[in-house]
């Protein structure tokens, strides 16, 4: 077994009728005794003068097969997933990003702590990137760990428009042969007329999501202990979601992909007897929530959003949109099995195949689909915590939809973009909680930009995160320490829910 990865066995790809009005494309536990305080370790705001690494990303209208289905739609240099990077902590890096579509576009680089005129995000950090045009970002990644890039302009994340990024540490802690990138997504562009932009229109028009479906009740996901999961946690939102209790989002996919795969015919990842593989999900999908896991192999939580944990053995992992988690797997078993990713509460999934180099069937085993343990946001424990002190303020701010004016989502009860800017000192701590008393009974993955908030667990310990899913009636608090200063965004990252308004701005004075 080697230190760091000895072959990246990657998502395939390496560094090798829509329409927009203006503000659509501009917009694209308790705590009381948790605070963060004092210095970031390895913050890096400055823009570097003297980049050491140069990358190109182009954006434009590619040819997309899904099995036997051939789209138009639009990629990162003509792949889906597009290409994966792999930079250094700490050292500069350079994107030199040419804008091939039909509109404008940007790129927003999800959970890196960066400058704030990096952040990528038109009519806030920059101005959006005109056709035929180019934009040059430039950062130092302060935190090693698993991240991804996409647009942050109207709903050009559910096109095929996303892609990964992987900040490789300056000491890694863990040794593993293979370093892989799962990248799962929901499709539906260009498949049989339908694109984002329809889907969103209809929402418009009958004014509220598809609607809960009755479903056959089933209990599959349990927590660590083996007991029914505290309500809230992942466990129970997943159980809510298969149950037909939560409606699973506003849109209907005809595909579940798993790095640019569909199950007729799946991603597959070969591993040796005896390897250990480390394993970097991200769920770029834009409605829709994943359970994750590998046949009956145990999977170890060893980081989520970017942030080393401390190790912990699960039988599989939720996330919402925009979550990452990255997990340990040891080869210990033989033949092949199902790589899984179920659609929360939507009755179908994205599928690879995980095969030993001795296997002889060609079938994969799908594994067990109840009784799963699943680590919740109370189980983790972040390793590089940094220290504690007491929140100056609370805010609560209330996740719902507007009945009266049709599919229209607030937070705080405002909608973006007529809503009142969040204002904070540089430095200061607070406690922000999202309220989630929507009608519409649903999970939201509420997600800030470049700055980490922590969730405090049952024995004082926290974990850091910079998206968290907030389970239907429930109360979620974090905490903010406000280290990165610029005009920065809080917004659910299911890309209809912002759209159409769930997004507020926070100011962190200079």
């Amino acid at each position: 077994m080697q230190n760091h990865h000895a072959n990246r066995s990657a998502t395939g790809q390496g560094t090798s009728e829509r329409t927009f009005d203006r503000r659509e494309i501009l917009v694209g536990g308790g705590l009381a005794a948790l605070a963060l305080g004092g210095a970031w370790p390895g913050a890096a705001w400055a823009t570097p003068a003297t980049p050491r690494v140069t990358h190109a990303l182009q954006l434009a209208p590619t040819d997309f097969s899904i099995g036997d289905t051939h789209v138009r739609t639009w990629a990162f240099n003509g792949s889906i997933p597009g290409p994966e990077f792999r930079v250094k902590q700490g050292r500069p890096v350079r994107f030199v990003v040419k804008n091939d579509l039909p509109e404008e576009s940007s790129v927003h680089w999800h959970g890196i702590r960066l400058a704030n005129a990096m952040d990528g995000v038109p009519g806030i950090t920059q101005d959006p990137i005109a056709p035929s045009g180019e934009f040059v970002y430039e950062f130092v990644p302060p935190d090693a760990g698993t991240y991804f890039f996409h647009p942050h302009v109207g709903l050009q994340l559910d096109t095929g428009l996303y892609g990964s990024l992987i900040v490789e540490a300056t000491h890694e802690r863990q040794a593993y042969d293979q370093d892989v990138v799962i990248v799962l997504d929901d499709w539906l562009d260009g498949v049989k007329g339908r694109s984002p932009m329809k889907e969103y229109m209809r929402l418009r028009k009958i004014g509220m999501p598809m609607g809960m479906r009755p479903r056959t009740p089933k209990r599959p996901y349990v927590g660590l202990d083996g007991r029914t999961p505290a309500a809230g946690s992942l466990g129970w939102i997943a159980n809510a979601l298969e149950s037909g209790s939560t409606d699973p989002g506003d849109v209907s996919y005809p595909y579940y992909l798993m790095n640019g795969r569909p199950p007729e015919d799946p991603w597959s990842l070969r591993v040796h007897p005896k390897q250990r593989i480390r394993l970097r999900v991200i769920n770029a999908a834009a409605d829709t929530i994943f359970s994750f896991r590998v046949g009956e192999h145990p999977l170890t939580v060893i980081a989520c959003d970017g942030q080393d944990v401390h190790p912990i053995e699960t039988d599989a992992v939720v996330l919402g949109m925009g979550e990452r988690i990255d997990l340990l797997l040891d080869a210990s078993q033989s033949g092949a099995h199902e790589i899984t990713a179920d659609a929360l509460g939507k009755s179908n999934k994205a599928v690879g195949v995980l095969r030993y180099t001795t296997a002889t069937a060609a079938r994969a085993t799908p594994g067990s689909a109840t009784n799963l343990r699943v680590a919740g946001y109370s189980d983790l424990r972040s390793v590089d915590a940094p220290p504690l002190g007491k929140p100056s303020r609370s805010l609560t701010l209330g996740i719902g939809m507007d009945m009266m004016r049709g599919y229209v989502w607030t937070l705080g009860g405002q909608a973006y973009p007529k809503a009142d800017t969040i204002d904070l000192a540089r430095n200061e701590t607070v406690d922000i909680v999202f309220a989630n008393r929507s009608m519409m009974h649903m999970a939201h993955p509420m997600h800030l930009h470049g700055n980490l908030f922590a969730i405090a667990g049952a024995d004082g310990g926290i974990v850091l995160k910079d998206t968290v899913l907030v389970g239907p009636t429930v109360s979620m608090p974090v905490r903010l320490h406000a280290a990165n200063p610029g005009r920065w965004l809080l917004h659910c990252h299911n890309d209809y829910h912002m759209m159409s308004g769930m997004m507020r701005e926070l100011q962190i004075r200079a």
